[in-house]
């Protein structure tokens, strides 16, 4: 009885099958052709360097989350799209903006209550201030992709310090 609804990153890969279904392409064939060559983005893959730190390749349960590994130029062309309603090549109307943006649980959660979530999109409340976009973190990795509320400006920061070992240095990076 009733609704409860959570964030989870299940939610991609459920929106990755549907997609799958219904183009007859794969998930990363659809974004690469509809989305990134749109886009004009032509590398969203990160090689493993043995210079820096050598990480066997992995992947993780709930694919497409967190797969796509972007530069922050090219996360920046998408975050830049994004400011502007994106272009009617890649959304058919702005309607479908607003639904990503609409909040569907607004009470956040207990570890993160000042957050309320969107169609994978976020509102965060912080210092004051009334931000949207989109956090994340897997192993190695964190970033953070936030605009204020008016959508005027962006910023995209991206970081190699690991945040999921959950220990105090983690916390600091992951406040930061």
């Amino acid at each position: 009885p009733g609704n409860v609804i959570y964030y989870t990153n299940v939610g991609a890969t459920w929106g990755a099958l549907a997609i799958e279904r219904i183009s007859g392409l794969t998930f990363e064939n659809y974004v690469r052709q509809r989305i990134l060559d749109a886009l004009g983005i032509s590398t969203s893959d990160a090689t493993n360097s043995t210079e820096w730190l050598y990480i066997p390749h992995y992947s993780i349960s709930v694919y497409p989350a967190a797969m796509l590994r972007m530069s922050a130029h090219s996360l920046s062309i998408y975050l830049r799209l994004f400011l502007n309603n994106f272009s009617l090549d890649l959304l058919q109307n702005v309607s479908l903006m607003n639904e990503m943006l609409h909040v569907s649980r607004p009470e956040g959660s207990l570890d993160e209550p000042s957050v309320q979530y969107g169609l994978i999109w976020n509102w965060l409340y912080q210092n004051n201030r009334h931000l949207v976009g989109h956090r994340g973190w897997i192993l190695g990795v964190t970033h953070t992709m936030m605009v204020n509320e008016k959508r005027s400006l962006g910023v995209v920061l991206l970081s190699n310090g690991d945040i999921t070992c959950g220990d105090s240095l983690a916390k600091q990076v992951s406040s930061t």
